[in-house]
């Protein structure tokens, strides 16, 4: 029987008081935008976050809407594509991932960059995977 995974937020930029009120009651691990980009040990504190078999969800509105600005909430603050990568590929090269998604995509008419964005995200996910299964590096599945 599988064991219920607690969720592990990172990015976040806003919340409201009902998810205020649930992310207490339930003890979620939460990393505000600013600890990612500017706390040195941010990574150390993610890692002992997570359990040793993740499920990867990115919802796009994590990027700062300068680079996508095609997501239902489009806050400003938000992570760069080099942020993002450098936090998905941590947790690839420490943690078992057994899946992953790619959420909040809005198309723009007339803008395609942000669908490329989105495109080129699940690209690296996929050989983030690929590359750690084919080098053997990847982590000892729990």
């Amino acid at each position: 029987m599988l064991k219920a995974a607690r969720p592990v937020l990172v990015g976040i930029r806003s919340t409201h008081s009902e998810a205020n009120r649930t992310i207490e009651q339930h003890s979620v691990a939460m990393f505000p935008a600013e600890e990612v980009l500017f706390d040195e040990n941010f990574a150390k504190r993610l890692l002992r976050a997570l359990g040793p078999v993740v499920y990867v969800s990115v919802d796009l509105d994590v990027f700062d809407p300068g680079i996508m600005p095609a997501t239902g909430t489009p806050e400003p603050g938000g992570l760069g594509w080099y942020d993002v990568l450098r936090l998905l590929r941590l947790v690839f090269e420490h943690r078992t991932v057994v899946g992953a998604d790619v959420v909040e995509l809005r198309p723009i008419e007339g803008n395609a960059a942000p669908d490329f964005l989105a495109a080129k995200l699940v690209y690296k996910l996929i050989g983030y995977q690929y590359h750690l299964a084919r080098s053997g590096k990847r982590p000892a599945r729990a």
